[in-house]
């Protein structure tokens, strides 16, 4: 039983990594598309694009992880 949980804590603590790495790269991709979005540059399709599916990823995993949160406290 307590090797299952120290699994649980491992996979829980990669998962964390991973989704902070990903939403830490969205930001950064953000901060330059929002930046030649001010800036001005000509064609801005892609900027458009990376900020649209940026917030579309992040809507994404809040509702996810509030929804496993939800269910946890359910499980408990």
């Amino acid at each position: 039983m307590k090797n299952l949980q120290n699994s649980r804590k491992g996979r829980d603590r990669i998962k964390t990594i991973v989704l902070t790495a990903i939403v830490l790269i969205l930001l950064a991709l953000d901060w330059a598309a929002l930046h030649d979005i001010f800036k001005g540059e000509p064609n801005l399709y892609l900027e458009y694009a990376v900020v649209v599916f940026s917030i579309i990823l992040i809507s994404a995993v809040i509702f996810i992880t509030l929804k496993r949160k939800k269910r946890r406290v359910n499980i408990t």
